[in-house]
């Protein structure tokens, strides 16, 4: 993963920690709105950004992402919570 969605995704791992320390009410469903719009960025930035820096990059990406397709329905916290949330909008 390169640098533009290694830092969405740390941006991911950060939301997820402000869910789990005991947020509750209205925080809580903004702070989960935010982890669920970071974690379909990462693919965009992956699409979108990366795929700009470098032909190589764009191949690395590309092959990943038939890599991930022809695992479906796996990982199922992709297909069925990620990739479905994304789509729901």
């Amino acid at each position: 993963m390169t640098a533009a969605a290694r830092a969405v995704l740390a941006d991911c791992e950060a939301a997820l920690a402000e869910i789990t320390h005991g947020v509750q009410g209205s925080a809580w469903r903004r702070r989960w709105i935010n982890a669920v719009v970071l974690l379909r960025a990462v693919g965009h930035v992956l699409e979108n950004v990366d795929t700009q820096r470098s032909a190589a990059y764009r191949t690395a990406i590309e092959r990943a992402w038939k890599v991930l397709q022809a695992s479906r329905p796996s990982p199922a916290i992709f297909w069925q919570f990620i990739f479905e949330e994304r789509n729901t909008s």
